[in-house]
């Protein structure tokens, strides 16, 4: 392994098993793409962002539902559980297309 290469894989950002891309920023220096995230942080990453959508867009109906008068306190969790099953509707490589756009989205000034 030459100087280099060894100099990456011993660098303290990188870790046995990560996958690793060298970016080139606008100034012509290499930097390290940071590691990509395992299905697993993508998967919880996406259900927290699918049901942050889903009660901002369903906001009405949802408070409709919880003012009803056989709302029960353990309903809440079959109403969350109900919710987080539309995440199912994503494939997993959707699911890690839409975090990053919206990692992107939410790292713009």
């Amino acid at each position: 392994m030459d100087n280099f290469a060894t100099s990456l894989t011993h660098s303290p950002q990188y870790s046995p098993g990560e996958t690793h891309f060298l970016d080139t920023s606008a100034d012509n220096t290499l930097t390290m793409a940071p590691p990509q995230k395992s299905d697993q942080e993508v998967a919880a990453e996406f259900t927290s962002y699918y049901l942050q959508r889903a009660t901002t867009e369903f906001a009405e109906d949802l408070d409709k539902v919880r003012a009803a008068d056989d709302f029960k306190n353990d309903a809440l969790q079959i109403l969350v559980g109900a919710l987080q099953q539309g995440t199912a509707m994503f494939s997993p490589e959707e699911q890690r297309r839409i975090v990053t756009a919206a990692a992107r989205t939410d790292a713009k000034p």
